[in-house]
């Protein structure tokens, strides 16, 4: 049975696993905002070559919109695949362990992704500060960059 499907007699009955699935389809939702994310950068640069080829008349902002979606859409997807365990790992390694050292090794790397995440979302809630307090923008379409660093760090969160 799915997890965000569990009914009162597994995991979703306690706080914890609550919260867990709770996360499961926050995360969720911010990698389908990125997921079409993806698709509107397709669909910019698609239409931005047809404008250059064709009439000579390209897009002035497509670099700079990339730029801001691509940031984003890593900080958004990034939090489903930790919370579904999609991360990298090394098989050669884990399959000659035992379960429990699989266990303890699982636990540590947890702990270490904890701290990072808690610094790496700290630092983008400063330098998002930073930014809005310095009014930084974009060159040519004058976007501030405030709106999608408060996004990241959101994303991140998660």
């Amino acid at each position: 049975m799915d997890e965000f499907q569990q009914g009162e007699q597994g995991i979703g009955a306690t706080p914890a696993g609550r919260l867990d699935r709770l996360n499961g389809r926050i995360v969720l939702w911010l990698a389908r905002v990125a997921a079409l994310m993806l698709a509107g950068i397709g669909l910019m640069t698609f239409c931005d070559v047809v404008l250059r080829y064709v009439f000579s008349a390209p897009f002035n902002f497509t670099v700079e919109v990339t730029e801001i979606m691509m940031g984003l859409m890593v900080f958004l997807g990034i939090g489903l695949a930790t919370h579904e365990k999609r991360h990298i790992g090394v098989d050669a390694l884990t399959m000659r362990l035992s379960r429990r050292s699989n266990a303890i090794l699982d636990m540590l790397m947890s702990i270490i992704v904890l701290a990072m995440s808690c610094v790496l979302v700290w630092q983008l809630f400063l330098k998002a500060g930073v930014l809005l307090q310095k009014g930084d923008y974009t060159q040519i379409r004058k976007i501030p960059y405030w709106p999608g660093a408060y996004t990241m760090a959101f994303g991140c969160l998660f």
